[in-house]
């Protein structure tokens, strides 16, 4: 037996972390992993053209997202704000830095979350 000590880490949200070129693309087949019924929750400086480019990305596919706009700072309002949002739905997503995904991070529980940076 060893004397080492070692240090166990966990990470328990989100459930799934994507980072890359080109995986934005990819955001409809990952929702369908999940459900159909999706919420989108977009860094401000994002909302715009990305939540266009989502919309169309998921036409045809029968999956139903809502694009909604990231009030800028995670509070309990804004929380509060977001698991209101994610009532009826099967995932969010969260497009932008971490500030962005907190709020995912503490209104989804039990909802898988995607987060993407």
């Amino acid at each position: 037996m060893s004397n080492e000590k070692t240090l166990t880490r966990a990470f328990g949200s989100p459930l799934k972390y994507i980072q890359g070129p080109n995986e934005f693309d990819s955001l409809p087949e990952y929702i369908g992993i999940y459900g159909k019924n999706a919420v989108a929750l977009f860094d401000g400086f994002l909302f715009q053209s990305l939540s266009e480019r989502l919309g169309k990305d998921c036409e045809g596919t029968g999956i139903a997202c809502h694009m909604e706009r990231f009030n800028g700072e995670c509070c309990e309002k804004e929380v509060a704000r977001v698991t209101e949002l994610c009532a009826q739905a099967d995932v969010l997503i969260g497009v932008g830095d971490q500030v962005c995904c907190e709020p995912a991070d503490k209104a989804l529980h039990p909802l898988p979350d995607v987060c993407l940076d």
